[in-house]
């Protein structure tokens, strides 16, 4: 639709005028009259449905050699429902009723008409196009023309047709038929859009409007075609495009029985403009409506069942028999249903209320609401107490209404009176089952153990109705029934559930029996056949009973004997092993029966095991379980036996070999799994012996106090099997480097997730321990360390976690010597001077470092009044202001001063004052001569005797 701010087009139109007025120049009197062609020369909107509405352009063309401007004059007559729509674009020719747009020579620009038809009938309109004469104006600049004589005109004709509002209704009339009263019918109206413009259809209720018949609108989302729906912000129509067929949806809701008639109508509005499919809000009066009759009749509900008559059958005397009649409910209204048996007083038939599953009826004063065309059952069973005809019974079924309880629910069906009822018949009769059994005595060949046999019997109808057998074992340990298809008694594993097969009179079946050995010897059972009379065609199954009025009894014996296995050696032995340590054998198992085998072989918790990875008698299945394989008569396979030795001393225990029967590809691998067989019993022993080990020297040569010195000590594993060497040296003299090196590590500490492992050593082979001794003071020193010695399982050279295990100690003692570093003086005895009283006199101490290491000498005087040590630079000790006393590097044969003062307090020889030389040799690099803050760590420390002599002044 096109559109513009009116007030916008004025103002631009005033300016340009106001800006281009100094510079027109008026068509001089004598020229001739511009030309210009309008293309079409006669505007046909054609046929436009009234509401609806339609633009058209007229094209314009300067056929002058002059600049023009274009304007359209009134439109007469003016209700013809055209008017002329200004456009502020390049191409049109005005911009606003008082502004044309500057066409020059041989250019164009266009009109737009509007067409909304007022009436279905023809419109013929015309209006003048005028010509302006622009020189010197700017091409398409808009001008105003207030003031200004058209140079020429020429007359416009426009011409429409307004057309009518059209659509058909199917079917033309709402008729509901029957309804039940209380119910509710919908009928759906198609109404299809026949006019040449997008229409929106809704419908409105006339007479009654109290709800009898209304309209039925979905929500938007869940309609299916409808004309209108529902929305949160209220009903919506949908548009409608030519052609196109929507749907008004009517109900019928009787209260009272007889027939009834409404009238509504249905409106239509044009939409221009609107998308169909889009959902819109119709507002004012429609365009056009149409009237629509409904009618309909309220009536009573009503059900349909399968039978009317229920019959039972014969069936064995003491048993019951049930059957079903199916319920629907053909009303227009939610019924619920209450039936009950009414004759005889004291009937041989049931009314199971609440059974099937979809039962009419939860109990018998409770019904089970039903929604139209709904169905349910109503269950009846039929007790045969003797034999004979037992009569029939009647069963009263009432319909109750419930138009506003929810489908399923319960609803009460005793204290109101029924809308409509109907009466049911049921009949049945009984008679005692009779059956003979061929052999009376079956008798199974010997199997062996694990293995199992099948035999069989026919039983026979001697009865004159049909009856089922149910055969169970009284007695009888491992022999069964089968069970099986075909047969009396039937378990389908499918369904989970025992059948019994219905057999003709003069018929047979079979009962099969199965023997499982489970044990050798003889065994004996007995097969009660349970009687009773069923119903079905011969071969029929059906659900078993535990009721039977008459047995018969059949006598089955069977015996068996076990399989056997042999194994070499038959008293396995393990050679001596390592306390910890674990030693491998190979037995080899062979059957010994004539029957294919599987051998599980167990043995208990403790030092011997069974080794699943390998060996043929076994494999693991990678699941934390394991295979064994099936060996054909004769056939061997091996069993891998290993032994933890857990103390010094032997040891022992039962290998017990499980032997069953296997049927399957020989060879192949199975689940040892579990059944029947027998055990056969191997004696397994072991010794064990605590390991030992040898190491090279642990003694230090002498080490320099304040230096460390190390050792790679080799061990040697002198047992007779694999270990591990678990070296723990207590303190911090002594001290083993575990962190990972060389492979031939005794031990491995990891520091990032503190664990440590320890290398498997064969026999006679050797891992080495890096062993590192700081002197701790001058002397000898020595520790007794603990290497724990486990037997290993674990291959040569290959490295496993320390396990928690004690494992055995073994004592290795580390020796070493301490030395301590030397210095020496000059003087070698400081002795000053004769000092006058009040005066002070020095002497330089140079200490010279004996040593072959970089040391500190720290000096310090005994008790005295009179001698003090000077410190200053290249003197052995610094006072530093800021971070206090400092000692200087002395290297190896390098010298400091240590400068002494004495200030005698009188004459005479003062008392001598012991000089004190702290030595500690630096662990700290650093340049000769260089001062550091004193280290810690060990030291010694050496004295020497300072004299000095006093002398009265003057």
């Amino acid at each position: 639709m096109h559109t513009i701010s009116r007030w916008s087009i004025l103002t631009l139109a005033a300016l340009l005028a106001l800006l281009a007025a100094p510079f027109l120049a008026p068509a001089p009197a004598h020229a001739a009259a511009p030309t210009f062609e309008i293309t079409p020369s006669t505007l046909q909107f054609g046929t436009v449905v009234v509401g609806d509405e339609r633009w058209q352009n007229v094209t314009i063309q300067n056929t002058s050699s002059v600049q023009l401007g274009f304007a359209v004059g009134e439109i007469s007559p003016s209700a013809s429902g055209v008017d002329f729509v200004p456009e502020m674009n390049e191409g049109a020719c005005m911009v606003d009723a008082g502004a044309v747009a500057v066409v020059p020579a041989e250019q164009f620009c266009s009109f737009l008409f509007h067409y909304k038809p007022t009436g279905a009938k023809a419109t013929n309109a015309s209006t003048k196009v005028s010509a302006y004469v622009f020189q010197g104006a700017a091409p398409r600049s808009a001008q105003s023309i207030n003031g200004l004589r058209a140079a020429a005109t020429k007359t416009l004709q426009i011409k429409g047709t307004g057309g009518s509002v059209k659509y058909t209704v199917n079917p033309d009339d709402a008729a509901f038929g029957n309804v039940s009263v209380d119910g509710s019918k919908t009928i759906p109206i198609s109404v299809t859009n026949n006019t040449a413009a997008a229409l929106a259809f809704d419908s409105a209720m006339v007479a009654p409007t109290d709800g009898l018949f209304a309209i039925h609108r979905e929500f938007v989302g869940e309609d299916q075609g409808d004309c209108s729906v529902q929305t949160g912000s209220g009903n919506r129509s949908v548009v409608l495009a030519t052609g196109g067929t929507c749907t008004i949806q009517y109900t019928f809701n009787p209260t009272a029985k007889g027939k009834q008639t409404g009238q509504a109508r249905i409106n239509a509005w044009v939409v221009p403009g609107e998308t169909p499919g889009s959902l819109i809000a119709t507002s004012g009066p429609p365009t056009t409506s149409s009237p629509l009759t409904l009618t309909g009749t309220g009536a009573a509900p009503t059900i349909s069942v399968d039978q009317t008559t229920l019959s039972f059958g014969q069936i064995t005397t003491g048993s019951t028999a049930t059957g079903t009649v199916l319920v629907k409910n053909t009303s227009n209204v939610k019924i619920a249903l209450g039936a009950h048996i009414t004759d005889p007083e004291f009937p041989p038939y049931t009314y199971d209320v609440n059974s099937p599953s979809d039962a009419c009826q939860r109990n018998a004063d409770t019904g089970v609401v039903l929604v139209p065309d709904q169905t349910c059952r109503m269950s009846f069973s039929f007790y045969a107490a003797q034999d004979g005809n037992a009569g029939t019974g009647k069963v009263k079924v009432d319909l109750f209404s419930y138009p506003n309880a929810t489908q399923g629910s319960d609803v009460n069906t005793v204290n109101f009176t029924p809308d409509a009822s109907m009466t049911l018949s049921l009949k049945g009769s009984g008679k005692a089952p009779t059956a003979a059994a061929a052999p009376k005595s079956v008798t199974i060949p010997e199997i062996m153990v694990g293995q199992s046999s099948q035999a069989s019997f026919t039983v026979k109808n001697t009865s004159s109705s049909p009856i089922s057998i149910e055969p169970t074992v009284a007695e009888g340990g491992t022999i069964s029934v089968t069970y099986d298809s075909g047969e009396c008694y039937f378990y389908d594993p499918y369904l989970g559930q025992y059948s019994a097969r219905t057999v003709a009179p003069g018929s047979s079946c079979v009962v099969g029996l199965s023997y499982f050995a489970v044990a050798e010897g003889n065994t004996t059972a007995k097969v009660v056949l349970g009687l009773r009379a069923a119903t079905g065609a011969d071969g029929d199954y059906k659900a078993p009973s535990s009721q039977f009025p008459s047995t018969e009894s059949v006598t089955v014996k069977a015996s068996a004997k076990g399989p056997t296995v042999a194994a070499n050696p038959s008293a396995p032995k393990f050679p001596v092993t390592p306390t910890e340590g674990t030693s491998i054998m190979t037995v080899e198992l062979t059957n010994t029966s004539n029957e294919q085998v599987v051998i599980d072989p167990q043995l208990p918790p403790g030092p011997f095991a069974i080794d699943y990875s390998t060996g043929t008698c076994v494999s693991e299945d990678g699941f934390g379980g394991y295979y064994v394989p099936r060996l054909a008569p004769g056939a061997p396979c091996s069993l891998v036996l290993t032994y933890t030795a857990s103390r010094n001393g032997g040891e022992a225990a039962d290998l017990q070999l499980f032997t069953r029967l296997s049927t399957g590809p020989a060879g192949s691998y199975v689940y040892p799994g579990g059944g029947p067989g027998t055990v056969t019993t191997v004696k397994v022993k072991g010794t064990g012996k605590a390991p030992t080990i040898a190491t090279t020297s642990t003694t230090f040569p002498s080490t320099l106090l304040g230096t460390t010195s190390s050792m790679l000590v080799t061990v040697t594993n002198t047992s007779n099997g694999p270990i591990t060497i678990d070296p723990q040296i207590p303190g911090a003299t002594f001290s083993a480097d575990f962190y990972p090196g060389g492979g031939d590590d005794c031990r491995v500490d990891d520091p990032f997730v503190f664990k440590t492992y320890l290398q498997t050593v064969a026999a006679g082979g050797t891992c080495n321990v890096l062993v590192t001794y700081q002197p701790g003071a001058v002397g000898a020193e020595s520790v007794v360390a603990d290497f724990r010695v486990r037997g290993s399982s674990g291959a040569d050279n290959a490295f496993a976690l320390r396990p928690n295990s004690p494992g055995v100690p073994r004592e290795v003692t580390f020796k070493g010597t301490a030395t301590a570093p030397t210095v020496t003086l000059n003087p070698k005895a400081p002795a000053f001077p004769v000092t006058t009283v009040g005066t002070t006199s020095y002497l330089d101490v140079v200490v010279t470092n004996t040593t072959s290491e970089q040391i500190t000498v720290a000096p310090s005087l005994g008790a005295t009044q009179v001698f003090t040590i000077v410190e200053g630079a290249d003197e052995c000790t610094y006072y530093d202001p800021f971070f206090g006393s400092k000692l200087q590097r002395v290297a190896p044969g390098q010298t400091c001063v240590v400068r002494l003062a004495f200030a005698p307090t009188k004459a005479g020889a003062a008392p001598n004052a012991d000089l004190f030389l702290q030595l500690r040799v630096l662990r700290s690099a650093g340049a000769d001569g260089a001062y550091i803050s004193p280290e810690t760590g060990p030291s010694v420390t050496t004295s020497v005797s300072v004299k000095g002599s006093g002398k009265a002044a003057g």
